[in-house]
């Protein structure tokens, strides 16, 4: 879904899914969220359920928007769990400044070393061009068809 390096070079990572919490079940709409964070010799990976369908619709809206110069309507993007975040920083020339926080059961359990410091806030910061845009946009658009929004019975 996306795999970004840092605005130092210094982190990588990697967000996808790997399939529903529990897809016997046909109203289940929580996705299960991998995080592979890889810093120096360290990586650090995690599963959980993150994200349910309709957030992987906000997520293409936020990305959509930030890619056309437009502010989404939040500049922060929040969801029910609270262990994934997304925030627009800044507009530079031809890229977009995000954070990608990381907390609870997606926090490694090493310190964040970026921008010459170590900090145990893991608010990962990059820089997003058109190519990553295009790249991430198309991402979201075959997850939301892989993983369509299951209704109730």
């Amino acid at each position: 879904m996306l795999n970004l390096t840092n605005i130092d070079n210094k982190v990588q990572l990697g967000l996808s899914i790997t399939g529903y919490e529990f897809p016997e079940q046909a109203g289940d709409n929580w996705l299960m969220i991998k995080v592979t964070v890889a810093q120096a010799e360290k990586v650090f990976e995690s599963a959980d359920p993150a994200l349910q369908t309709t957030d992987l619709v906000d997520l293409h809206d936020w990305f959509e928007c930030l890619s056309s110069n437009r502010l989404p309507r939040y500049s922060r993007l929040t969801f029910i769990e609270p262990c994934l975040e997304f925030e627009f920083l800044a507009h530079e020339e031809s890229t977009v400044r995000i954070a990608i926080k990381l907390k609870h059961e997606l926090k490694p359990a090493f310190n964040l070393e970026q921008f010459g410091r170590a900090s145990e806030n893991w608010s990962i910061v990059f820089n997003i061009g058109k190519t990553e845009f295009s790249g991430i946009l198309k991402s979201l658009s075959l997850a939301i068809q892989y993983y369509p929004i299951r209704y109730k019975i």
